[in-house]
């Protein structure tokens, strides 16, 4: 679980188009508050790029 996160963190900041996308899988997968909590640093995270 832990290494899928860096793995997508480490994604994000070479693509920061596909963070809602990214996102958006991460939580059909996990189904459950860990998903949600991935949209809000994905949001923040793409604020910082912008």
């Amino acid at each position: 679980m832990v290494n899928d996160y860096f793995n997508l963190s480490g994604f994000l900041s070479v693509n920061s188009k596909s963070i809602r996308n990214m996102a958006e899988i991460t939580i059909l997968r996990l189904g459950s508050r860990a998903g949600i909590w991935v949209v809000l640093w994905g949001r923040r995270f793409e604020f910082v790029l912008d």
